[in-house]
């Protein structure tokens, strides 16, 4: 029973996703040069600064918007590639960036789930029924009115969109 704790506390330690040596140029320029980054369960972490500086280009790496020249990312201690951004939401990293393109002529579940839409069985229509439901819940989580679920323009502030957004890998 001791060495179950012991190694449970462990795999607490231990990072659920890691960035090694990380490199990317775009033509003679070096955007990344040998950048290390480390997340554990449970923790939050801000990159910050200056303009230029790669926070960008390493968060676009990692979401697969992007390809590393070099080093590696772990994921639960195993080597991945993300070819794209449907490869890394497969493998529950997403990515909200500070300027986004929404499709307005969407509603804001749709938005929220635009890429993972939930679909009906056996005929795959999509299941808008439990997608609002689910981002009912979301929005109850954090305050939001229902009224903000469905006509888009509704919506003043992208900002209010934003946790629910954020927390759309447990949807």
């Amino acid at each position: 029973m001791k060495n179950e704790a012991v190694s449970g506390k462990t795999a607490e330690l231990l990072p659920l996703l890691s960035m090694e040596d990380i490199s990317k140029k775009f033509g003679s320029v070096h955007a990344l040069s040998g950048v290390s980054f480390q997340v554990r369960k449970g923790t939050v972490h801000a990159l910050c600064g200056e303009n230029g500086a790669g926070k960008s280009t390493l968060m676009k790496i990692l979401a697969g918007v992007y390809q590393p020249d070099g080093g590696r990312i772990l994921l639960n201690e195993k080597s991945i590639t993300f070819p794209n951004p449907k490869a890394a939401l497969e493998n529950g990293i997403s990515m909200l960036y500070q300027e986004l393109d929404l499709a307005e002529d969407l509603c804001v579940y749709e938005n929220i789930f635009l890429g993972r839409e939930l679909h009906k069985k056996p005929f795959g229509t999509l299941d808008d029924k439990a997608m609002i439901r689910i981002v009912q819940e979301l929005f109850d989580r954090h305050g939001l009115r229902r009224s903000r679920i469905f006509p888009w323009g509704t919506v003043r502030s992208w900002n209010l969109l934003k946790p629910c957004c954020a927390m759309q890998n447990s949807l």
